[in-house]
């Protein structure tokens, strides 16, 4: 084995390694009951029929007697009446650090590493493995119904990598593996029985959502 095979070997360890953990931390929410989502639907729902109230304009209302019925309540109405209704919330997509991890290690390499044919192996032997990863992940887990948690963090690991792998280079052939095929198939279901359930309001990371304003 030459110094470039361990060095790739090391590297795929660690990125495994680094993932695995993520996925442990998304295990968790195996088997969770229902309740949350009951709670979460009624806040995000009286939370719009709140503030449409608030800021209904009567008929002979100025905007100054408006602005002001805002102005003029309390410190924790205004907070959450402003804040996100929560349709993008992070406490459904757990998927951060680790696509912080991803992208730090790939500008690591693109500044550091300057053999491209090296480089580009790593990155699709990086890019197979989170793949064949998740896909192993989501089929333990086949006679389930996905949390919506772990739906929403799956689907943002997938596609937040597959733009990260394409931005370095990789070519849409060989991001578009038969185990990726597999994967989405089985997401695609899942949205679909989110939805069966009454649960699709919470699906922040859909299959086929654009996320073309997403950072890079």
């Amino acid at each position: 084995m030459d110094h470039l095979d361990a060095v790739q070997i090391s590297l795929h360890r660690i990125f495994e390694a680094a993932l695995q953990e993520q996925l442990n931390e998304l295990a968790k929410f195996d088997n969770r009951t229902t309740f949350i989502y009951t709670l979460y639907s009624f806040g995000v729902n009286l939370k719009t029929r709140v503030k449409n109230s608030v800021t209904r304009a009567a008929p002979e209302a100025t905007t100054q007697e408006q602005t002001s019925l805002m102005e003029t309540a309390p410190v924790w109405l205004v907070k959450w009446l402003t804040t996100s209704s929560g349709a993008q919330s992070d406490e459904f997509d757990l998927s951060t650090p680790y696509i912080d991890f991803l992208r730090n290690n790939l500008a690591v390499m693109r500044e550091n590493i300057k053999m491209d044919e090296f480089v580009l192996e790593i990155l699709k032997d990086w890019y197979d493995s989170i793949v064949s990863t998740l896909l192993k992940w989501t089929n333990e887990r086949l006679q389930v119904q996905l949390d919506i948690v772990q739906l929403n963090t799956v689907n943002s690991l997938l596609k937040k990598a597959y733009k990260s792998f394409l931005m370095e280079n990789l070519k849409v052939t060989e991001l578009e593996t038969g185990d990726l095929k597999v994967l989405r198939s089985r997401l695609e279901a899942e949205e679909k029985g989110a939805n069966r359930l009454g649960k699709g309001n919470l699906v922040t990371e859909g299959v086929a959502d654009s996320d073309e304003e997403d950072e890079i």
